[in-house]
């Protein structure tokens, strides 16, 4: 039985392979047990996503048929452990993973077959293999990594988590249940816990930037607020969604004066673009980055009042992106990055541009247009069309990317990442090169000013849904 996983490595398996997955549809028992100082939580259930997987009928290249049994005898319930639910979660610098057990029986018979020694502490069965610890009480489990002999510590543990007081459970968090429902996977992130986790590493350096971003505009609703991702598979789609609420449960990024993205800055890649990326600034952040920059231009004050101007002059909108041409020659691939200026800061700029191109010796062709020598193979072109400053390295493209069928997708956005992967192009070659599968499709993420969300697509997928697609394309790369 040695070949037998481990308890810890059997819930690995899981975590990975269905990526952190879980069917949410009620709120868990479980989660009444997590305190809700927990800087981060994940609902895993493995019953569900199995069925939705198929996974007993799924055949895999990678997998030993004595170790894909015994997943598969987890997840049927034949190991004494619960298969509905495990909830995952951080305490106390800890990682926890608490589930049911329905016969403890035949759970000490499995950890007995594969090394796990037993021994009663505080008035709950503890199991025990190297680090690993398995507690168990009232039809409770605990998975702890532990360093060291004494027990005590875990016991303390399980009971506290079982006997958790009334109102100190992530329960009681303000929209907390509504906003781990619904999907395929669920996961919560106490932001101002994980800030403060951060904050107490950091070294001089990090210390220093941390104290400036404390002036940075809804800092403090910011540390007060909580951030909730689900994921939800379909059949061509795995769809990922997000939402930050703040103390109330309240929605926090219609606070942000989030503006949507100018679609005109489209014109400056290429219609058929491997990847293009926009966002938008709101004006408060700009005058925030402003100052810091000034601020880290120190003992240079006439650089800094320069650095500030420039970067005040900008009116928030952004974007980069470029055409996937050539994987053995980068130079050969076309780049671009566009950066709105606010009208009435154009002349400035201007200016400032030309006074620093002349000391490098560069001059303005017909056009007022800049092209910079960046290497040998390859030259930056600079300049400006309408209150748009443009950089790329090739001539403005004649079919641009608002005329594509994807410039919708960026359509009342305040941020949007899209990477295209058409059948027959070379992203997709690759792709199908490294994972063994017939790849295409496009990752698209967006925000706005109420949630996030990113989907990858793939195109005809042949499995009934994209999770199994998933768990087959790893499995063909783990050669």
């Amino acid at each position: 039985m040695k070949n037998l996983m481990n308890f810890r490595m059997m819930l690995a398996a899981i975590l990975a392979a269905f990526v952190f997955a879980s069917c949410a549809d009620k709120s868990s028992d479980l989660l009444s047990m997590v305190p809700k100082e927990t800087k981060g939580l994940l609902l895993v259930k493995p019953l569900d996503l199995a069925k939705k997987a198929n996974l007993q009928n799924l055949t895999l290249k990678n997998v030993s048929k004595e170790d894909f049994d015994k997943i598969n005898a987890f997840f049927n319930g034949d190991m004494g452990v619960d298969p509905e639910e495990v909830a995952v979660f951080e305490y106390n610098t800890n990682i926890y993973a608490l589930f049911n057990v329905k016969d403890e029986g035949t759970l000490a018979s499995t950890l007995s077959d594969i090394g796990f020694s037993k021994e009663s502490v505080g008035g709950c069965n503890i199991y025990s293999d190297r680090s690993d610890r398995i507690a168990v009480k009232d039809g409770l489990g605990m998975l702890v990594t532990v360093y060291g002999d004494d027990l005590t510590g875990v016991a303390g543990d399980i009971n506290r988590f079982i006997n958790l007081p009334e109102g100190q459970s992530v329960m009681t968090i303000p929209q907390f249940s509504e906003s781990m429902t619904g999907k395929d996977m669920h996961a919560y992130l106490n932001i101002g816990a994980i800030y403060s986790m951060a904050e107490s590493e950091a070294g001089p350096y990090d210390r220093e930037a941390m104290e400036m971003m404390k002036k940075m505009p809804m800092y403090d609703e910011l540390l007060k607020s909580h951030a909730y991702l689900s994921v939800n598979f379909e059949k061509n789609d795995l769809i990922c969604h997000s939402v930050t609420l703040d103390k109330n449960g309240n929605n926090i990024n219609g606070k942000f004066n989030l503006k949507d993205l100018d679609k005109g800055m489209l014109d400056f890649f290429d219609e058929k673009a491997t990847a293009v990326m926009g966002f938008a600034i709101p004006q408060e952040y700009i005058g925030f980055i402003a100052d810091a920059i000034a601020k880290e231009a120190g003992s240079d004050p006439i650089l800094g009042n320069v650095v500030k101007t420039a970067v005040n002059s900008l009116e928030g909108n952004m974007a980069i992106g470029g055409t996937l041409k050539n994987v053995q020659d980068w130079y050969a691939n076309d780049y671009a990055a566009v950066i709105k200026i606010k009208d009435d800061m154009l002349p400035t700029v201007k200016t400032l541009l030309t006074q620093k191109f002349n000391e490098m010796g560069v001059t303005a062709d017909s056009n007022g247009n800049y092209t910079i020598p960046a290497d040998r193979n390859l030259s930056i072109n600079v300049g400006f069309k309408d209150e748009y400053l443009y950089i790329n390295n090739s001539a403005t493209p004649a079919s641009t990317f608002s005329s594509s069928d994807n410039a919708d997708k960026f359509s009342g956005k305040t941020g949007v990442i899209y990477v295209d992967m058409p059948k027959g192009s070379i992203l997709a070659s690759l792709a199908t090169v490294a994972t063994g599968m017939d790849l295409s499709g496009y990752f698209y993420a967006w925000s706005d000013d109420k949630q996030s969300e990113a989907v990858l697509h793939i195109d005809n997928n042949p499995e009934a849904n994209i999770l199994s697609f998933i768990i087959k394309t790893i499995d063909g790369m783990a050669r």
